[in-house]
């Protein structure tokens, strides 16, 4: 399987335990949406990092140390804006807010990959 591939099923992932965590925040179950969804968030986000710097060598593209350093910074950059934008989220409208946000951003990911 290819990393781009592997990465469509850790998003995917993503995607359907937001919802699943969506449904248990109706059912009742909160407490127990916050630890799934905590659980299953870093599973599908952790092997992204890495999976993301397979990717350009499996394609046979030529990296330099500038290029990958730059990749490497930005990369740190928006996982630092991710989690300020979803406690700016949280605090705005209720913790639930955090499950919306991990949808839309699972659901924004299948749609680029």
């Amino acid at each position: 399987m290819s990393s781009l591939n592997k990465i469509r099923v850790l998003i995917t992932v993503m995607f359907i335990s937001s919802i699943t965590a969506i449904i248990m925040i109706y059912s009742g179950y909160s407490s127990l949406a916050c630890y799934f969804s905590a659980v299953m968030f870093g599973f599908g986000l952790s092997g992204i990092y890495p999976l993301l710097f397979s990717a350009p060598v499996e394609y046979g593209y030529e990296i330099s140390a500038k290029q990958m350093s730059g990749f490497m910074f930005w990369t740190s950059v928006g996982e630092g804006s991710i989690a300020t934008f979803n406690g700016y989220m949280m605090e705005l409208f209720t913790n639930n807010a955090l499950f919306f946000m991990m949808f839309i951003m699972a659901a924004g990911f299948l749609g680029a990959v």
